[in-house]
């Protein structure tokens, strides 16, 4: 078991021996309690400002993960209602074609319809119907929401692959 030396034997100026350090020295108690209290208040301050900072960022990142959100979904259905707007026009114009408001192979009616569709939906510029039997299709384009072309084009199938 080590020996230590007793404070007669001690080496002077050891790094360890803090009686010498203040030896002949009085600290004032006014002093003495002022530091304490400074380390005190430092420490709590130190605390609380770590503790704001970290909740700050932990806020930051949940307001970024909200806004992200929002804007993921916004986005979706503002695509959701840009493509669904041209399954809606196929559906109202299949619906027309049976009941017979659409004249695909002639072309001598159907204009309302494919006017109001345009009106309807700004956000399409160009509306067509055709048939697959004999290649002709009726159309319908609006340029800068003015004005409106309808118009019938018929070619035949053996023009169209040849």
């Amino acid at each position: 078991m080590p020996q230590f030396p007793d404070k007669s034997t001690r080496a002077t100026g050891s790094s360890y021996d803090l009686s010498r350090l203040f030896q002949g020295r009085q600290i004032p108690l006014r002093l003495l309690l002022l530091l304490a209290f400074v380390g005190q208040i430092l420490g709590i301050v130190g605390l609380i400002g770590y503790l704001s900072w970290r909740n700050g960022q932990k806020t930051a990142n949940n307001l970024g993960s909200q806004i992200r959100q929002e804007l993921t979904y916004r986005i979706e259905q503002e695509l959701r209602r840009y493509f669904e707007t041209p399954h809606e026009i196929n559906r109202l114009n299949v619906g027309a074609f049976a009941r017979g408001e659409l004249d695909v192979i002639g072309g001598k009616f159907g204009e309302a319809q494919l006017y109001q569709q345009m009106k309807i939906a700004p956000n399409v510029a160009f509306v067509y119907c055709g048939s697959a039997n004999s290649g002709e299709f009726f159309w319908g384009f609006a340029i800068s929401r003015r004005w409106l072309f309808t118009t019938f084009f018929w070619q035949s199938r053996q023009q169209l692959f040849a």
